[in-house]
């Protein structure tokens, strides 16, 4: 009997059950609480990540066993894992793991299929990061660029991509989109496209946050897609793109921070070159946009360990900017199965100087520093929690006109199921999608089939929208707001009812005074342009002492309809020769607005993300 046992137990195909435990964690006891478990994988028989299977012989457990600086044990979890005895190798990691190398692979391959005669079709490389089998197929007419924002304090690449749609012969008449000379990038620089405004986005400052990363993966995958909606951002949007903010501490396995063990996300507001690497390039660059009035929105990719949920991080801003501010995130709840408006967050300004845990304030958060110092409408860190939501999201509704291929996995999934891959990279999606209702025209959008009917509907849920008395806020102008018939035959829109809300003017309360001198002309525009009139946000007043936002000159005001009466033959066809964003840089004269269809205000948004490393 002793014999067969101990052939039993050398057998090449027989399992054997181990105990594992891992110590000295970060205490993350409400996420284990909440049923959320490891992730592995074995190679070759199954390459990719999954989540442990809480079964009883697995015997998950986790402890807190008091502050190690105090003389406790610290966090720790255990488990029992069969393994086989084949040659394989098992892999275990508190999230998905996706790795500095992972991530300059993928934009190679992206620029290479992209920016070459023999590129590829389709977007497998993003799905097969995303661990999908559905792939999609790649728009037509990219404009898509890489360059070198800078490096990390250890050499590291810190990419920036360039996404939008190809205008025209780019050989002759291009202009560039030129760098702060203090960044001294080098090779060639991205074309300029001044009539679009322009979209951030960024991922990774916390390395150790990959949900993060999916979502950010799910946003790119969707825009270079030939999903109508993607092709529609591209004509209208510029997209900057930082895949990985924090390569060092990607590298290192590191869960927020860099090589020098300094929280990135808490610098933006005084970042260094010498220290503060790739969130310092990123500012420099923000500000720029900022000041030629170019820069819509801005989100940066997080996860978060205890609030269930995807949600964001925002600011609450006086007035009826909030309602454009809160209105973005009600239309990612439109949009997502997985994104709850009830859970996020706008924050006071002055709760931005309360000290964390680490003893640092908010006030250097990428979300914070660009609301104040680019004049930023939209600032947004985007929170994906690593487990699950905490309720189902009533708001979703499925959008009949969306064509079936261009559906992806994650929109099936429904509470309470476990976040993956999918549900993240769906949330990414949305962003996209809740911008183009937001600022453009939709004609697969989700929102006529939603408990709002309308954009202006649901911007009009916020309080400050309209005065509680007048049902109009000062400053605003009370607008028919016709939904126009769309020159696309499956247009949502083309079916919708007529709507009087109160709508904000395109100015600021200080450009009172220059009104009376503008008022011919703003009636010729107003005139000319009441087809292609919709919703916009005012502009923030500059609110922050230490520098001045040059192009803050008086603008002129605009009445405006809803986004839904935007047709698509109006985005070809262009909008007044008056500039909107102001003067691109010094000595280049105004910028011609033609097909300009977005806002003065600029949207943006911190969303952290980041990953971890693998065992």
């Amino acid at each position: 009997g002793l014999q067969d046992k101990t052939a039993s137990a050398l057998d090449p195909c027989s399992d054997v059950l181990i105990q594992l435990a891992v110590l000295n964690m970060n205490n993350q006891t409400p996420l284990y609480r909440q049923g959320y478990r490891p992730w592995s994988r074995t190679l070759p028989h199954a390459p990719r990540w999954r989540r442990l299977a809480d079964t009883p012989e697995m015997g998950f457990s986790f402890d807190w066993g008091g502050d190690p600086n105090d003389g406790g044990t610290g966090f720790s979890i255990r488990w029992r894992q069969r393994l086989r005895r084949d040659g394989s190798i098992t892999y275990f990691a508190f999230c998905a793991p996706f790795g500095y190398d992972d991530c300059q692979e993928l934009v190679a391959e992206l620029a290479n299929g992209l920016t070459s005669a023999g590129g590829g079709t389709t977007l497998k490389c993003l799905s097969e990061a995303l661990q999908e089998d559905w792939v999609t197929r790649l728009g037509s007419g990219i404009y898509f660029h890489r360059q070198e924002l800078g490096r990390s304090l250890e050499g590291r690449v810190v990419d920036i991509l360039t996404i939008t749609a190809q205008n025209g012969d780019m050989t002759t008449s291009a202009e560039f989109d030129t760098p702060p000379q203090e960044l001294g990038l080098r090779g060639p620089q991205p074309l300029d496209f001044p009539e679009r405004p322009i979209v951030f986005f960024s991922a990774r400052v916390h390395p150790g946050e990959t949900p993060g990363q999916f979502a950010f993966l799910g946003s790119l995958r969707f825009l270079l897609s030939d999903d109508p909606r993607a092709a529609a951002l591209r004509d209208r949007f510029v997209f900057k793109l930082v895949p990985m903010l924090n390569p060092d501490g990607v590298a290192r396995g590191h869960y927020r921070t860099n090589s020098r063990g300094l929280n990135l996300n808490r610098y933006y507001h005084r970042a260094t070159r010498e220290e503060h690497e790739g969130t310092w390039a990123a500012k420099q660059m923000i500000l720029q946009w900022g000041q030629r009035e170019r820069l819509l929105l801005y989100v940066d990719f997080h996860a978060h360990a205890s609030r269930a949920g995807c949600f964001f991080l925002a600011n609450k801003i006086k007035g009826s900017r909030q309602a454009w501010n809160a209105g973005f995130a009600r239309l990612c709840e439109v949009n997502s199965p997985h994104f709850a408006f009830s859970s996020c967050d706008f924050s006071e300004d002055s709760a931005a100087f309360f000290a964390g845990k680490d003893g640092l304030g908010k006030e250097g958060s990428g979300r914070v520093a660009v609301y104040r110092d680019a004049d930023l409408c939209h600032s947004y860190t985007l929170e994906c929690n690593y487990n699950m939501g905490k309720f189902p999201n009533t708001s979703f509704v499925v959008a009949e006109t969306i064509p079936r291929w261009a559906v992806c996995p994650g929109v099936h999934q429904v509470f309470p199921l476990a976040y993956n891959h999918s549900s993240w990279a769906q949330v990414g999606e949305a962003i996209c999608v809740s911008l183009l209702d937001l600022h453009g025209h939709n004609c697969c959008s989700r929102v006529p089939a939603s408990k709002y009917g309308s954009v202006a509907k649901l911007l009009s849920t916020t309080p400050c929208f309209r005065d509680k008395k007048s049902g109009v806020e000062p400053g605003f102008d009370s607008v028919t707001c016709q939904d126009r018939q769309c020159s696309q035959p499956r247009c949502v829109w083309r079916s919708t009812v007529r709507a009087v809300v109160a709508v904000p003017r395109l100015r600021r309360s200080s450009e009172a005074t220059s009104e009376s001198g503008n008022s011919g002309a703003e009636s010729h525009r107003s005139s000319s342009n009441s087809r292609t009139a919709r919703l916009y946000p005012p502009r923030l007043p500059q609110i922050s002492p230490r520098r001045s936002v040059s192009g803050a000159t008086a603008r002129h005001g605009r009445a405006a309809g809803s986004n839904e009466k935007r047709s698509q033959s109006a985005f070809a066809r262009g909008r007044s020769s008056s500039s909107r964003f102001g003067s691109r840089s010094p000595g280049h004269g105004a910028v011609n607005s033609a097909r300009r269809s977005s806002p003065k205000a600029s949207v943006g948004s911190l969303m952290a993300g980041g990953a971890v490393a693998s065992a």
